[in-house]
């Protein structure tokens, strides 16, 4: 697991604690759900799939993970 993903469980596992709910989600999911290549490091005009970076999927690190977050007001969500 690349520690980006482990510090997306570790965000949900505490907003859980809290007793707020989180979901990973965006483009790091349906990529590893496709098994494709996510073009995070690739230009936005014109991806090249060589210069994409591998999906968690394929064993790649993602370079961020979305969460969203339920049911915990938002001063009790902390860095």
């Amino acid at each position: 697991m690349s520690e980006t993903l482990a510090l997306a469980h570790r965000v949900a596992r505490s907003v859980r604690d809290a007793g707020g709910r989180a979901l990973i989600v965006g483009g790091w999911v349906r990529h590893s759900l496709l098994g494709t290549a996510s073009q995070d490091n690739a230009p936005a005009d014109n991806p090249a799939p060589d210069r994409a970076s591998p999906s968690a999927s394929q064993g790649g690190a993602p370079k961020d993970i979305d969460v969203e977050v339920f049911g915990l007001p938002a001063d009790r969500l902390r860095a």
